[in-house]
């Protein structure tokens, strides 16, 4: 903006907050035109005031509008590396996972967050995070819900199941025959071995099928049966912990750019 010696109010007003630029110079001076407010009354200022907070919100929201995107690349790229070193322990899936997530939320919150700070004020600072908690709140409750749910059907089935009988047969044979997800895909995909075409179509496959169970293991001796039951059982508090963990970050960052 060129300087001028007779200055009204509404351009020392943009002086003090520039560069603006041009697109956003000429969005003020119509604005207040079209109000027919004069360059130095208070009302041009306010008009003024409107259309930045407005300019740098949307500004704000486009750079926000591409963290989902961000944080689900960096999900995916997690469990791709993972995958492609072979690690099938659960327990260092989920930490690989958690701390991209974090990383990535974390950079995403300083980047943008500044900005908003200074181109806000504080109660759209406060409401915002207090969305945020809604949101938080709800995923737990959504989650432990399903969770809930999922575990009363899968208990429903195995005590039909027990109940059956040969039920106590059926329950022994799947404790011995281990994952049976991994088997069928290591025995009956159509180019192996163990698949069985036939002429209506239905999928059959000739796997091994393990009558009996493993030699026990000694006394004390942590097994990957022993670890996966342990890390389930650990699986809820972790979970709550992660997300408290995330959404700590996201309020630590809020208020202290505020301050």
């Amino acid at each position: 903006m060129n300087r001028t010696p007779n200055a009204s109010r509404l351009w020392h007003y943009m002086i003090a907050h520039g560069p603006l630029g041009k697109d956003l110079e000429e969005r003020i001076l119509d604005r207040v035109h079209r109000a027919g407010w004069s360059l130095d009354d208070p009302v041009s200022i306010q008009i003024a005031h409107d259309t930045l907070s407005e300019a740098r919100m949307n500004a704000f929201l486009d750079k926000t509008g591409a963290l989902p995107d961000r944080i689900e690349q960096a999900t995916v790229r997690a469990l791709r590396q993972v995958e492609s070193q072979g690690r099938r322990d659960i327990e260092a899936r989920q930490q690989v996972v958690a701390a991209a997530v974090t990383a990535e939320v974390a950079r995403a919150l300083q980047t943008n967050l500044p900005q908003l700070a200074r181109s806000l004020r504080a109660h759209m600072a406060q409401k915002l995070a207090a969305i945020m908690l809604v949101l938080a709140l709800l995923s737990l409750a959504g989650g432990y819900t399903l969770g809930r749910q999922e575990a009363s059907w899968l208990g429903q089935d195995y005590a039909e199941l027990a109940l059956a009988p040969d039920g106590h047969r059926w329950l022994q044979l799947q404790s011995f025959n281990g994952d049976l997800d991994m088997t069928i895909a290591q025995y009956c995909r159509p180019d192996q071995q163990g698949h069985i075409p036939t002429e209506d179509g239905r999928e059959a496959c000739a796997v091994p099928l393990w009558l009996e169970g493993p030699a026990p293991s000694p006394a004390g001796a942590v097994t990957t049966g022993s670890r996966l039951r342990a890390l389930v059982a650990r699986l809820p508090v972790g979970t709550g912990v992660g997300l408290g963990l995330l959404f700590g970050i996201g309020l630590a960052f809020l208020f202290s750019r505020r301050k």
